[in-house]
């Protein structure tokens, strides 16, 4: 795994602890973290609650 996810999964571990501290603690650039978190909160509103799947714009009911 990167640095990047163990740090994501770190802070999903312990969510009292801040994004700069798990940036400090896995040696990565905060902002790299906060685009990791924006990203993955978007793409997880698109994906599919029964398969996980990515739903892509204008394929949601099969079109």
């Amino acid at each position: 795994m990167s640095k990047t996810q163990d740090a994501l999964k770190w802070l999903s571990e312990n969510p009292d602890r801040t994004v700069y501290a798990a940036a400090k603690e896995f040696k990565v650039a905060s902002s790299t973290l906060y685009k990791a978190i924006k990203q993955r909160d978007v793409t997880q509103d698109q994906r599919c609650p029964c398969c996980g799947q990515l739903i892509r714009e204008g394929k949601q009911d099969g079109s």
